[in-house]
């Protein structure tokens, strides 16, 4: 059931989500079984209100970060200055990244509409590679200071790999223009197949991959630099892998050879929060034509199963949503305003309720809170961290039957109207 503004199909699409847009969506065993989208002005109250001061513990000194990565500053302690190594030296960069078009998920990659489409995707990469190729040949020129010889250049970073003796890491280090040194193979394992299993398990990201059923069935997840084999058996029950590429021995195209060595550089973590963002990016694609990935931070914020989230683990293990009601939305907060959104009817008791909101920081902080509060008005939950550009809090049993609201508040909003990303679901409806 849709009601209220029709939700858009996304092929082609390069324009960010509308401003104050909020869908409500019923899941069963991962899937929408009835989408609402609303203006938010339909679905909310918001006011303007003087915070309360909030009573936090004095702010941590902060230590300045170290621009060697820990594995290449364990070699400098321990290996010979002389010993050349292939380090990534990421850059500065302002080069913005601009969206790429939508594919049409319906269609076969090789469908002419898809086909233009990856023209467009091609044409935005070769700007990109044309925008960044001054400060490249900049940056080269000025390597033999370090005894460094270039070995690759990427587009979608402002980064390179060089060969360099560890001699040179610190002075690297040390130029303003530099944000990070790490090493390229620094000797991790690959996870193995038990791993994996129980990885998929803890996702619950079954309903999700498994999905025949329209809309969620369509889109692709690319995965680089996993280190797995074709024939690895996660990927054959059922087998949803279309092409491979081998970006390590195949070339510039990685298209000849198949990846099959042990991987570097990238843990565990990587694969498995990669594919659950992906997996969400469809599902909120496929649903509500919603591409911002705004909405996927919010929602793997959401996913997360540490309600008290810390700088150490963050929001916890991912566990994504497979059934109940799930309402989200991007908006604009104002300074000392309070946004109340109607979560939705819960017309049974529910283990629990979750929200979450996420922002894109500028070069000023925002501090925006969220709360839950119950249908009698009162604050079930809330979260009021000053220096995060992530909230997350839960409400847990007893849940009154009724309308909850999802509570936004732009404490410190310096800035003009801060746009915000919502996601709030609970498992009973």
């Amino acid at each position: 059931m849709n009601t209220g503004p029709s939700i858009p199909d996304p092929t082609g699409r390069k324009d960010a989500d509308p401003q104050n847009t909020v869908y409500r969506v019923e899941q069963r065993n991962g899937m929408p079984y009835r989408a609402e989208v609303h203006a938010l002005a339909d679905v909310a109250t918001s006011r303007h209100v003087e915070p309360e001061p909030k009573e936090t513990d004095e702010p941590r000194p902060q230590r300045e970060r170290d621009k060697v990565h820990p594995v290449l500053r364990e070699w400098l302690d321990n290996r010979s200055a002389n010993k050349r190594e292939e380090v990534v030296v990421v850059l500065d960069d302002s080069v913005p990244i601009p969206r790429f078009p939508e594919p049409a998920t319906d269609e076969p990659p090789e469908s002419d509409r898809n086909r233009a489409l990856l023209d467009q995707a091609r044409d935005i990469i070769s700007a990109i590679e044309q925008q960044r190729a001054a400060g490249y040949e900049r940056f080269q020129a000025g390597l033999g200071e370090y005894e460094a010889e270039p070995v690759e250049r990427f587009w979608l970073i402002n980064g390179a790999v060089v060969d360099m003796p560890l001699a040179s890491v610190e002075r690297m280090a040390a130029r303003d223009d530099v944000v990070s040194v790490e090493p390229r193979f620094s000797g991790e394992q690959p996870p193995q197949s038990p791993q994996v299993g129980d990885g998929r398990t803890s996702l619950a990201s079954e309903p999700y991959f498994n999905s025949t059923t329209p809309p969620c069935n369509g889109g692709r997840i690319g995965l680089l630099d996993t280190g797995v084999r074709f024939s690895h058996t996660q990927f054959t029950n059922p087998s949803h892998v279309s092409f491979r590429g081998d970006c390590n021995n195949g070339g510039t195209n990685c298209n000849t050879g198949t990846a099959t060595q042990v991987f570097g550089g990238t843990s565990c973590a990587t694969p498995f929060a990669a594919s659950a963002a992906g997996l969400l990016r469809n599902w909120l694609r496929g649903g509500t034509g919603t591409i911002d990935p705004g909405q996927v931070y919010a929602s793997l914020i959401l996913s997360g199963q540490t309600p008290s989230f810390n700088n150490t683990s963050g929001a916890g293990h991912v566990r994504l949503p497979w059934g109940g009601l799930q309402t989200f939305g991007k908006m604009a907060i104002a300074h000392h305003a309070t946004i109340d959104l109607d979560f939705g009817t819960i017309s049974s008791a529910a283990p629990f309720i979750d929200a979450a909101i996420w922002w894109p920081d500028g070069s000023v902080h925002s501090d925006i809170d969220v709360a839950l509060v119950d249908p009698s008005g009162v604050v079930r939950a809330s979260s009021i961290s000053i220096s995060s550009v992530f909230e997350r809090c839960r409400a847990t049993a007893p849940i009154a039957a009724g309308v909850w609201k999802v509570r936004i508040t732009g404490y410190n909003v310096p800035s003009g109207p801060q746009t915000v990303y919502v996601s709030a679901y609970t498992p009973g409806v």
